[in-house]
């Protein structure tokens, strides 16, 4: 839902998204993230990354406080719900969610990113969505509510590289895309296959006994 609903945003169907949106929230409290993705969208319509680049900085260090204090906002008392699962995400015995292979992931997206720069919406709000994951896989309190999270942003990282590969007509940008998903494919099966990390099947269930 909220990637249909994201899409939806890219291509101006602002009425679509919002009630996708809202929908999302019903079923899962980190569906949230799509309000941060639209918040970014409207703002970087109104102030282009390129013309207000001390605005964003000043975002993404919001946002880098934020990743590093998340334990404090367990104990804030202002959204109970989200604070209890929070609270037992960050307090679980469980390794964390990311790993080095993540954070190279994110560092070569970032630049491909970087290099296939041009001024549009969806490039500037593809960035610093980039740059979120990045942040957050930093954060020492990355855990399994938050890499759920992040997921949102990695999402909109596969949207930037299919725009950018349509939108460009500069062979080398092609390359760099092509070469990128060749990456992506390579650590699927070196993280997710070979490895047996995050691993999403097989499937448990209570309902059907498996």
């Amino acid at each position: 839902l909220v990637i249909y609903a994201v899409a939806n945003l890219l291509i101006g169907r602002k009425i679509k998204y919002l009630v996708l949106t809202i929908i999302a929230c019903l079923f899962h409290t980190s569906s949230i993230i799509s309000i941060v993705i639209g918040g970014t969208y409207w703002l970087i319509k109104k102030y282009p990354l390129y013309n207000h680049k001390l605005l964003y900085t000043i975002i993404c260090i919001i946002v880098l406080i934020v990743a590093f204090g998340m334990g404090r906002f367990a104990n804030m008392g202002w959204l109970p719900i989200f604070e209890e699962k929070l609270s037992k995400s960050i307090t679980s015995t469980i390794g964390s969610g990311i790993s080095n292979s993540h954070l190279l992931v994110c560092i070569y997206t970032l630049f491909v990113l970087l290099c296939s720069y041009k001024r549009s919406v969806i490039c500037d709000l593809t960035l610093l969505t980039t740059i979120y994951t990045f942040i957050f896989y930093l954060s020492p309190d990355m855990n399994d509510i938050m890499y759920r999270l992040t997921l949102y942003f990695n999402i909109m990282m596969c949207i930037s590289i299919s725009y950018i590969f349509n939108t460009s007509k500069r062979v080398s940008t092609k390359m760099n895309v092509i070469i990128l998903l060749t990456f992506y494919v390579v650590f699927y099966i070196f993280s997710i296959v070979v490895s047996g990390t995050h691993e999403v099947v097989p499937y448990s269930s209570s309902i059907l006994g498996i």
